[in-house]
């Protein structure tokens, strides 16, 4: 049997229980905070990082260089015939590029860098579908095609955490940041061919989750899905999202997770999201 390694970067925010299940490899990713370069989930956690922004210490983000997945590579040389590897959507940082150099300057190992176009979880969906794939035997070509074939499968959606973040951030129009700041309205954001898309503007909270199921649900109507709700930190709302998504969508299952900082940082403190992947009928690679 085939065996196929998949990689993926920390900002997919996969639970480790699903990390464990489907053995994915995660290369994390890398902040600079207060002058000082950190490895999220290393050197400080996700929530330490909205702690520190919430506190006005200054975060930026940065992105794992080569070497980092070299060495990931490296260490799983003796037991693994070929790798692919999912990053986030290249508008957030450029750790596809770091895949893309590590695994053309270690060519040991065949690999296979697959830009997945979404993050968050909606990234994690598309290095499930690979893992899937990859338990079953698949060959290299195989397994990166799963992964391609689950990219428009998957709905990715935010709730901005306030309205400042994603104006700082070059995501929502001046026009619109005066029209909508003294309303208390958020941007309600989905990934779209791999960018972070407004779709609408919405008061923060319950009437703006209530808008997200209702967009969301309505963009993956039809059959059985998977659905996984993130926050940065904002745990209560994230809660209420959970809760509404059983009732709302026909979901088979739904994971929580911490919203990775690549997005906490652009849509602000609070920030709740909802990740839904579409599975086959009958289970396929799902």
């Amino acid at each position: 049997m085939t065996k196929i390694a998949v990689v993926v970067d920390g900002s997919a925010d996969l639970p480790e229980t699903l990390r464990t299940q489907w053995e994915i490899h995660v290369v994390p990713q890398v902040l600079v905070v207060d002058g000082e370069r950190l490895v999220e989930g290393q050197d400080i956690t996700s929530q330490e990082i909205y702690e520190a922004v919430s506190a006005g210490v200054p975060v930026r983000i940065g992105h794992p260089p080569p070497d980092d997945f070299r060495v990931v590579y490296k260490k799983m040389r003796r037991e693994i015939e070929g790798i692919v590897t999912v990053t986030l959507s290249t508008i957030f940082n450029p750790t596809l590029i770091s895949a893309q150099v590590a695994g053309i300057t270690y060519p040991k190992i065949p690999t296979e860098v697959i830009n997945s176009q979404h993050v968050s979880m909606g990234l994690g969906f598309v290095a499930l579908a690979a893992a899937h794939a990859a338990r079953k035997g698949a060959s290299l070509e195989e397994v990166a095609q799963a992964a391609r074939e689950a990219i428009p499968q998957i709905h990715t959606y935010f709730l901005a955490g306030n309205i400042q973040a994603p104006y700082r951030a070059h995501l929502i129009p001046r026009r619109d940041y005066l029209l909508h700041r003294p309303l208390h309205h958020v941007p309600l954001l989905r990934m779209e061919q791999g960018h972070l898309r407004t779709t609408t503007y919405v008061p923060y909270g319950s009437r703006g989750v209530e808008q997200l199921l209702r967009e969301a649900c309505q963009q993956a109507r039809e059959g059985r899905l998977e659905a996984a709700v993130v926050h940065a930190n904002a745990p209560e709302l994230a809660q209420q999202l959970r809760e509404r998504i059983r009732a709302e969508c026909p979901v088979q299952e739904v994971h929580m997770a911490t919203l990775t900082p690549i997005v906490g940082l652009r849509l602000g403190p609070g920030t709740v999201g909802l990740a839904l992947r579409e599975l086959p009928p009958t289970g396929g690679n799902g």
